[in-house]
């Protein structure tokens, strides 16, 4: 999958990464992905999110992002929105 590029694309996803997780999980952490995070490991009987063919490159990618100014520079505006 491509990274979304630009500002808009950007927050699109997250747009719809949020939402995809709302629906999956019936939890809302916001645009807080640390806690996100945190919750899909905690309920990773639930989420899959731990299984063994992707968690270390998408828990790689998730905590690269969760320290990225822009990307978080985006949620915060995102949250600031709703």
């Amino acid at each position: 999958m491509r990274p979304a590029s630009g500002g808009n694309a950007r927050k699109r996803t997250m747009r719809e990464g949020l939402h995809s997780l709302r629906r999956a999980t019936a939890m809302d952490c916001g645009y807080d992905a640390a806690a996100w995070r945190d919750y899909l490991i905690e309920h990773a009987d639930e989420t899959g999110y731990t299984h063994p063919y992707a968690f270390s490159n998408v828990d790689a990618a998730v905590v690269a992002a969760i320290g990225d100014p822009e990307v978080l520079a985006a949620l915060t505006e995102l949250s600031a929105a709703t």
